[in-house]
């Protein structure tokens, strides 16, 4: 394999790792949201289940603590939930990401239903880290436990999540692990809905199906971090695009050519507007976001700035693959193959067009052109600051 075909291997290969691991996410906070719903909803008489949390920091820092969710139960009991995929292997990174975690470690104000907050009785932490390497992690978490290093004063709780392809239905399989955990303390729930019973009595695997979490997901496909260009581009195209495309526009595709346009443009800040509405994200996606994906999308060919105007032109086309029924068993696994099959054609038109823009670049560099370079550099990326 050449230099330039290594170069383009990894760039691949890391647009969708990047892309991956926000999607599993994703994921994973849908699936306890539908687990919450599911064990919880007219069980209680009140709990809060927050995809978005922005926690005040309590060292008093300007920047507010940002957990993946937030659970309150009768405003008396909360937990604190992280994803992690995966730990550093050396010592001081992995102690740097424990002691992140310890800054859940206080009485923090965490939303409790229609948008009020309050500090609960009590507070777990509970920490998700894929199946593969949680069995090594959670030794590593015990020895620093164990020796004081790490020193928790509310419970912490860790579980290991895994993606099981291999049953009839796929799903995520959830299970807590005995070795590095504490227990819930959830003495306010019924014994009927424990989670200490179930979780730590019986030892159970919680499944969750993608019939159960994709309903969510596809109404709320953003967590509560920054998703990578690719991942914000495939839904803006699979999602936000379609919708501005007539039903006329599609009986042509039908009848035409696939790789026929269907213009129309973007201004990044009504866009973002629109995203938030159409996502349920409640304002959390930001204009510097969605001008990251449409730039994304402008290196893949598929779109224009303006910078006169300020605006994208969408140069729309039908990418958009059927992998099964809407409304079947597996729907939400549709959603999820759909958009990894669209990211798929994204990421192509994103290498092709990269490989061209390169060969511009040699042929200027040979030829000493300087339209050429200015041509260049109206190609690079658009350096966009926090909006």
């Amino acid at each position: 394999m050449s230099d330039e075909e290594e170069e383009q291997a990894s760039i691949k290969e890391n647009l969708l790792k990047e892309f991956d691991v926000y999607n599993t996410t994703v994921d994973i906070v849908s699936c306890f949201e539908a687990f919450i719903n599911y064990s919880f909803e007219g069980e209680i008489e009140s709990y809060n289940f927050d995809r978005f949390p922005s926690i005040p920091h309590p060292e008093g820092h300007d920047r507010n603590l940002t957990p993946d969710f937030t659970i309150s139960f009768n405003q008396e009991y909360g937990i604190i939930g992280e994803i992690k995929r995966t730990f550093p292997e050396d010592d001081e990174p992995f102690r740097n990401e424990m002691e992140q975690l310890l800054t859940y470690d206080n009485d923090l104000l965490i939303e409790i239903e229609n948008g009020s907050e309050q500090i609960p009785e009590t507070i777990d932490i509970l920490l998700l880290i894929e199946g593969t390497d949680a069995p090594q992690i959670s030794r590593r978490i015990s020895e620093l436990r164990e020796d004081g290093t790490i020193d928790f004063e509310n419970n912490f709780l860790m579980f290991r999540y895994n993606f099981n392809q291999t049953s009839t239905f796929s799903r995520y399989e959830f299970q807590k692990n005995i070795e590095a955990s504490d227990s819930f303390r959830d003495d306010v729930l019924h014994e009927d809905v424990s989670l200490s019973k179930r979780f730590d009595e019986e030892r159970e695997t919680q499944k969750v199906y993608p019939k159960h979490f994709g309903d969510i997901k596809i109404q709320k496909p953003i967590c509560n971090d920054e998703p990578p260009p690719l991942y914000l581009a495939t839904l803006l195209w699979h999602k936000i695009f379609a919708a501005q495309i007539s039903d006329s526009d599609y009986r042509d595709w039908q009848w035409g050519s696939a790789q026929k346009t269907k213009p129309f443009t973007a201004e990044p800040y009504e866009f973002t507007r629109e995203v938030n509405r159409r996502f349920n994200c409640e304002d959390e996606i930001r204009v510097k976001w969605v001008k990251g994906a449409l730039d994304f999308l402008r290196q893949a060919d598929l779109a224009e700035y303006d910078e006169e105007e300020e605006i994208y032109n969408i140069k729309y086309r039908d990418f958009n693959i059927s992998v099964g029924e809407e409304g079947s068993y597996q729907n939400g696994m549709n959603f999820r193959k759909e958009c990894k099959e669209l990211t798929f054609k994204l990421i192509e038109r994103y290498e092709e067009n990269i490989q061209e823009e390169d060969e511009e670049e040699e042929e200027t560099e040979e030829g000493g052109s300087e339209a050429g370079l200015e041509a260049k550099e109206q190609s690079s990326l658009i350096d966009f600051s926090d909006e």
